[in-house]
């Protein structure tokens, strides 16, 4: 970028044009998560300048660019977790094979994990942690198989759950990286599975998922707000229809009912006349989020609502599905 501006004679932001910034756009391209961020710095800068009279427009606004799906992270099992463990004691860093256990239990970030303390965070069976990226506080009970581990972890002289034998206190995060680097060398085979202390939080997620648990729920576990915990749902495609199951028999539950109430339904038994997204116009949910999307980069809330609302022609999908499509 540096050399860029110098070869422009340094363009002021009160008459760079939008060619000139397409043409610094383009530098990244081949990073698409970097042509985000310099989409979206420039545009803050732009604003700055028409706040300060300089100009009257924003050439940023109109850059278009498609926003980098996250990839999936590969997601530890519980049998990877104890495999993990088990090589941290020959390394002589058990507390590293245990952050990874609890990590697997409790679903909170590495950073807060690595800092736990006795008496601050931890204390007869209940965790509670005051989450550093957010300030959302979270406390849970935590089973006895999980306290069991944490208690056998005291040190002396040190409050810390997860102390370095090496140091006598918490591990930076250098040393954390570089132990677990060592333990998953010893564990998975060169093109193995990419698991990393980062997607720890992540997989138990998706475990707390698999177990029945709502979003409500788990948002209360990790301290994700619940539009965070959509994108998490998306990534790892959780949507699937024994979740569905889960709730009305839950719903049902409520209400008096019991699971004999569901017997005899069995969805290889069901008879269709015409399958859902067989119908004239038919959008799939997906498909309409990922046009809202496109839309905001345009257009206000508003807007985007009016031209997502049904079409009336039921043979067509929204007016907004339409020029999405475009896009």
């Amino acid at each position: 970028m540096t050399q860029w501006s110098e070869d422009r004679g340094h363009p002021s932001f009160a008459t760079i044009t939008r060619a000139e910034l397409l043409e610094l756009w383009e530098l990244y391209s081949g990073t698409p998560s970097q042509q985000v961020q310099i989409r979206n710095i420039l545009s803050l800068l732009m604003k700055s300048a028409i706040n300060a009279g300089w100009r009257d427009d924003n050439p940023a606004k109109s850059i278009q660019w498609k926003e980098p799906t996250p990839r999936p992270r590969d997601l530890w099992s519980m049998d990877d977790a104890q495999a993990f463990f088990d090589a941290s004691i020959k390394t002589g860093h058990r507390p590293i094979g245990a952050m990874i256990m609890v990590g697997m239990w409790v679903a909170q970030r590495l950073g807060d994990l690595r800092l736990l303390k006795y008496g601050h965070n931890y204390s007869n069976g209940l965790l509670r942690i005051r989450q550093n990226k957010t300030g959302a506080l979270v406390q849970m009970p935590i089973s006895h198989r999980v306290t069991g581990l944490i208690e056998s972890l005291r040190v002396d002289g040190s409050d810390y759950v997860f102390t370095n034998p090496k140091t006598g206190t918490a591990y930076t995060d250098a040393q954390r990286n570089h132990e677990f680097e060592k333990i998953r060398s010893m564990v998975v085979a060169p093109g193995g599975k990419r698991l990393t202390m980062q997607a720890l939080r992540h997989s138990s997620i998706v475990d707390q998922f698999a177990a029945g648990t709502g979003a409500f729920d788990i948002a209360n576990v990790t301290g994700h707000d619940f539009q965070t915990m959509h994108k998490i749902f998306e990534r790892y495609n959780l949507r699937n229809d024994d979740a569905a199951a889960r709730a009305q028999k839950k719903l049902n539950a409520m209400r008096g009912g019991s699971d004999a109430d569901f017997d005899g339904i069995d969805a290889g038994n069901a008879e269709w006349v015409e399958a859902a997204d067989n119908r004239p116009g038919f959008v799939d949910g997906s498909e309409r989020r990922q046009a809202r999307q496109k839309l905001r980069r345009y257009l206000d809330a508003d807007e985007v609502d009016a031209l997502m609302s049904e079409s009336d022609d039921a043979t067509k999908p929204a007016t907004g599905v339409s020029l999405a499509r475009q896009f």
